[in-house]
């Protein structure tokens, strides 16, 4: 195999001695350097001209990439970018630029959605950790199963409480941040309720009030904008009051859209 192909099936970064056992030849190495088709990232750890910093940090110290930068690699939904890359290492490591996580056995280059979403559980605060595992198991890259037999050890009960609150309906990051900060304040939250004449609603809070969030990727499009305004028409003529954010609110204030629907709820009662 050749290294550019090598590299790119370990995602952009990976040491020597994975790249040969890949089948690629030293010579074939070399020449790929010297024609700048590849690089030295560092002593024995080859990478791409344009790979990812997370993977070249993880390559660089015969580590694993894994909890969440593994998880934004996987495509996982991921609430808070991390400042600096989370490596899984078999020993200990110089202190750097980078979080890392103590295992007996790291996987080569990346690390496999299960263990990743199982370092999350135990390194970030509860709500980031779970939307990375509920968005495992709707992209149907894991089974709840799969995680919870990922999930090992110290911080296990913890883990495994987060797991439970993981709902199969969610379609999307903001829906899971928003209906999470909503039953935390105690209200009673329903995903994806069904309306006669409207179709699936995002969230159905204390069976009152319908909370719809839009996101740019969805209601962008003219024939989506018409669409969203049928539907609001028409929970309005049921009597259904309806909130509608944009998701970039969510994301950066969720704390703010709870109080806009505990007021609307105040009032309706």
């Amino acid at each position: 195999m050749d290294p550019v192909t090598a590299l790119s099936q370990c995602h952009g970064a990976a040491r020597w001695s994975v790249l040969r056992s890949l089948g690629v030849t030293r010579y074939a190495l070399q020449k790929a350097t010297a024609n700048g088709d590849i690089r030295l990232a560092g002593p024995g750890a080859y990478a791409l001209p344009d790979a990812d910093w997370a993977m070249v940090t993880a390559a660089t110290r015969s580590a694993a990439l894994g909890c969440v930068s593994g998880a934004i690699v996987h495509e996982l939904w991921v609430w808070k970018y991390p400042r600096v890359p989370h490596i899984l290492c078999a020993r200990a490591v110089a202190p750097g630029n980078y979080v890392a996580h103590r295992v007996q056995e790291p996987a080569r280059g990346l690390s496999p959605v299960p263990d990743c979403v199982a370092h999350a559980l135990g390194c970030l605060p509860e709500l980031e950790a779970l939307v990375i595992a509920e968005s495992a198991v709707v992209k149907g890259l894991s089974t709840l199963a799969e995680l919870n037999a990922a999930v090992q050890g110290k911080g296990s009960i913890r883990a495994r409480s987060i797991l439970r609150r993981i709902d199969g309906n969610s379609q999307s990051l903001v829906e899971t941040i928003a209906r999470e900060t909503f039953r935390a304040a105690g209200l009673t939250v329903t995903s994806q309720r069904r309306f006669d004449g409207v179709g699936k609603v995002d969230l159905w809070v204390e069976g009152k009030v319908v909370v719809e969030l839009d996101g740019r990727d969805y209601h962008s499009a003219e024939r989506d904008f018409v669409e969203d305004r049928r539907r609001w028409n028409e929970l309005t003529l049921q009597q259904v009051p309806v909130l509608r954010f944009p998701a970039k609110m969510v994301l950066r204030n969720p704390e703010g859209v709870l109080e806009t629907v505990q007021t609307l709820l105040s009032r309706l009662d």
